[in-house]
């Protein structure tokens, strides 16, 4: 199994400059699997790249962090959104929520499948229709990785809905995400190489985590919690958190 891969939030010191195919592959590898979103990547001749060290978030010693920046404001329709790697339950969980609660639920895998024909203007395309979502003055549940070339636009987006948002951050072992990334099947169009998932995996990760500090726990309007997981809880487990995190807000 494969996974897409654009590594880093694309914060540029410079105008992007278009990309052949082989800059691509040199520069930095993408991964792709068929529920994670891809992430940006800087053009050749940007040095200015942020360093991060490799952590497990299931390895001993990782210090967990439960970061609230905004005041409790009671129950009130809202959008909630939910990031994490590849195979950390993102869609499960917000599918069942969505289930439950009745709130529609919005990922940018479910606009690929239904807007990209797998080329660049496809991509483009369905991120167009992720975006109108989140823009959208209506409670949602919304699902993307939470890191990647189009962070800063999504946070935007959610902004401009003038809609309070939750941002749920699932954290398992890298172990159990690349185990459940590999049962996954659904095929969705992607335009751009792929990278071995236990590579893939960990690099998604630290963008989220770099992502995390200086773009969902900055946003004062934002409520940000990050959820962390050993990995041996069942379905109904993981959902009983979520779903208690959700009554809290």
């Amino acid at each position: 199994m494969i996974v897409s891969c654009g590594l880093l939030p694309s914060f540029r010191t410079r105008p992007a400059q278009p990309l052949s195919p082989s800059t691509r592959i040199g520069g930095w590898f993408r991964a792709r699997a068929g529920f994670a979103e891809p992430a940006g990547f800087f053009p050749a001749g940007n040095t200015r790249l942020p360093v991060f060290p490799y952590q497990n978030p299931g390895a001993a010693g990782a210090k967990p962090r439960q970061i609230s920046n905004r005041k409790k404001q009671g129950e009130k329709p809202r959008k909630i959104l939910f990031i994490g790697t590849p195979g950390s339950g993102k869609t499960t969980l917000a599918t069942r929520l969505s289930q439950d609660t009745g709130l529609p639920f919005v990922s940018i895998d479910d606009c690929r499948i239904r807007y990209s024909d797998g080329t660049e203007l496809g991509e483009e395309r369905a991120w167009d229709h992720f975006l109108a979502e989140c823009r959208r003055p209506v409670p949602a549940i919304l699902e993307f990785s939470g890191m990647g070339l189009h962070v800063v636009e999504v946070r935007d987006s959610l902004l401009l809905s003038k809609m309070p948002v939750s941002v749920i951050w699932l954290v398992l072992p890298f172990d159990t995400c690349i185990a459940r990334a590999r049962s996954r099947k659904k095929p969705v169009p992607y335009p751009y190489p792929w990278a071995p998932l236990e590579y893939a995996l960990p690099l998604v990760h630290d963008g989220i985590d770099f992502a995390w500090e200086i773009i969902w726990c900055q946003e004062p309007q934002f409520h940000a919690m990050r959820r962390e997981f050993s990995g041996i809880e069942t379905v109904n487990e993981m959902y009983a958190a979520v779903r208690k995190i959700c009554q809290r807000l």
